[in-house]
């Protein structure tokens, strides 16, 4: 019997132009659920190595390797990159506008 493991991706409020619009969260290639502005997003994966990365609109993340073992939980922060100005123009150009990177545990 397998233990399945756990991947959080939390998104901390901020000032941003997209603070309205939910982002993406691919896993292993596949959609598996929405990050609010504020929010979190806990989804289940089978222990082992994996891929995430994010998506808003046209744009999103670099795709991030994560490993977590049976019944253990991977967290991963979801924010934007740069500031406001740099913000635009990410979001106007194919520049990757997300950055998703490993949390410590608290």
């Amino acid at each position: 019997m397998t233990v399945a493991a756990t991947l959080l991706v939390d998104r901390p409020e901020s000032r941003w132009l997209d603070r309205r619009l939910g982002c993406q969260l691919v896993v292993d290639g596949r959609v598996r659920g929405i990050v609010r502005h504020g929010g979190d997003l806990a989804v289940v994966v089978a222990p082992g190595r994996h891929t995430a990365r994010a998506r808003i609109g046209w744009t999103g993340s670099a795709e991030v390797p994560f490993s977590v073992g049976p019944g253990a939980t991977v967290r991963l922060q979801l924010r934007p990159r740069g500031n406001a100005v740099s913000a635009v123009w990410f979001l106007l150009s194919a520049t990757r506008y997300l950055r998703l990177t490993p949390r410590d545990p608290d």
